[in-house]
């Protein structure tokens, strides 16, 4: 009896043990899992600095945008505080690494504050990340897995709500930013494929930063984040679907097609204007400025690639001003023009300052009308060829749709010399006015919509209002604000043009 309560008591014990051990086990599993999980996000918000960095400050530690500098400064914040709640056990794996970190991220910060050239902190920001990842057996991830980015993109949202609830405004932003952050490598692929989608993707991450800065209800921000959920989930299936041979010859077709009508319609209207006016051996001004803005856009496109290493929000920043600048280089030609409708103003205006006017300023302002019209879309368009033929099994499709566009450009641009010369100039010159019109009309109001995803500009959204994508309307306030403005000085221009015209009316018959 003694023996079996013996046998029975060891045995208990023995089974007792192995629980123990086997909870322990358990325990230390997903205590192991938790600190990788902390790593990696640390990891993600030291990756983020050099992104906001490179944002706010030039190579000469000039500070560009004091919002994105900040955001840098936010961003070492988070990492060493993140870092901080796990030193203890990162210690315990590799104590040197842990303090090489940890010393590292007080030099950056040091670094930050005494604004370095970008390089050095995208080396440090590099370096720290990689050693962090290391303590924990884990390496940087090597290309870009859009269903994996779209995972880490939903996760950053779902933090973005929780820090929110928690009143943490600073952190909900912060998380806003990163979420973006994620999303800019995949935007060249979504544009090749569906712009659309990258636009209302993009309204709704400008749109969640706004109502994290306005304190919005909590309601309207968890509503948000949904529909941009909804639109995530539409990208992962879009670059998840195999290529289809005409898919991608229609993609390639429409990329030119859509980036390139603008310019050629600009173009083509200041060639014909000094073919009409007899100075086509001025011509070479606009062919210098379209042929500069195509260099431009080469060497932007490989800056934006090789050096700067830069998010979406860069490049929309640069489209946003490049674009307001064409807007309104645009309306001074439309003006200019509109004034010379007349065909005795024409007639005085070619026998007595033509000469001098395309000599100097005017051809000036011709040639970079061109440079501006073709950089504006230049180096994006490159930027979606170069995701179309990376994810493309035929660059022999792609290569004939893009062919194919541009001989549909030529074609165009032929026949707009070839028959808008044999207009009369009243109705020629009042109708390249107004398409030159139409078109700063639509710049202005892409390039407030670009500045707004980059986040260099507040966004309104005005809920149930339909986009115009071909007039380059969109529902914010902020873009129907300024185009309104722009028709309110095209209509003030029209009164003084009336009021003047009348007043030399009365002064002849008098």
């Amino acid at each position: 009896m003694t023996v079996t309560v013996n046998r029975v008591c060891a045995s208990a014990l023995l089974m007792l043990t192995l629980f123990i051990a086997c909870f322990s086990q358990q325990v230390r599993a997903q205590q192991e899992d938790t600190l990788k999980e902390k790593v990696v996000q640390t990891a993600r918000f030291i990756n983020t600095i050099p992104v906001e960095y490179s944002l706010g400050v030039d190579k000469n530690g000039e500070v560009l945008n004091w919002g994105e500098y900040k955001e840098a400064k936010i961003y070492v914040g988070r990492a060493k505080a993140e870092l901080k709640s796990i030193r203890s056990s990162l210690s315990e794996i590799d104590k040197d690494a842990t303090i090489k970190v940890t010393e590292g991220l007080d030099d950056l910060t040091q670094k930050i504050n005494d604004r370095h050239e970008p390089k050095h902190i995208a080396d440090l920001s590099a370096e720290l990340s990689a050693e962090l990842l290391n303590i924990v057996g884990l390496s940087q991830s090597k290309g870009e897995n859009a269903a994996a980015t779209m995972e880490e993109i939903n996760a950053s949202l779902d933090r973005v709500y929780v820090t929110y609830q928690q009143g943490d405004i600073e952190a909900a932003l912060t998380e806003a930013l990163n979420a973006y952050a994620l999303f800019g490598p995949l935007e060249s692929k979504v544009a090749a494929q569906d712009k659309k989608l990258l636009i209302q993707s993009e309204l709704k991450f400008a749109s969640i930063r706004e109502l994290i800065s306005s304190k919005a209800s909590l309601a309207n921000l968890q509503t948000e984040i949904e529909a941009l959920k909804g639109d995530l989930q539409s990208v992962n299936k879009l670059l998840a679907a195999p290529a289809n041979p005409i898919s991608l010859f229609i993609d390639s077709l429409l990329i030119m097609l859509r980036e390139g009508l603008e310019a050629i319609l600009v173009i083509g209207a200041l060639t014909s204007f000094l073919i009409k006016a007899g100075h086509r051996n001025k011509l070479k001004s606009i062919y210098w400025g379209a042929g500069g803005a195509i260099a431009a856009s080469l060497l932007t496109a490989l800056l934006l690639q090789t050096f700067l290493s830069v998010s979406g929000a860069s490049r929309e920043a640069m489209e946003g001003f490049t674009m307001i600048a064409a807007a309104a280089v645009l309306m001074w030609v439309s003006f200019w023009l509109a004034r010379k409708a007349k065909a005795s103003r024409w007639k005085q205006f070619v026998e007595g300052r033509m000469k001098h006017s395309i000599a100097t300023g005017s051809l000036f302002t011709l040639g970079m009308t061109a440079f501006l019209a073709v950089y504006r879309e230049g180096f994006e368009t490159i930027l979606f060829y170069q995701a179309l033929f990376a994810m493309s099994g035929s660059d022999s499709v792609v290569a004939s749709g893009l062919a194919g566009g541009l001989l549909f450009l030529g074609i165009v641009y032929y026949a707009f010399n070839r028959y808008a010369v044999k207009i009369p100039l009243k109705p020629y010159f009042l109708a390249t006015s107004i398409l030159l019109t139409v078109l700063a009309f639509r710049f202005l109001g892409y390039g407030i919509r670009e500045l707004q995803f980059a986040g260099s500009l507040r966004s309104t959204e005005i809920h149930g209002m339909p986009e115009m994508n071909v007039l380059g309307i969109y529902p914010t306030v902020e873009v129907i604000a300024a185009q309104s403005g722009l028709l309110m000085f095209l209509l003030l221009g029209f009164i003084i043009h009336v009021r003047n015209k009348f007043q030399g009316e009365r002064k002849h018959v008098a």
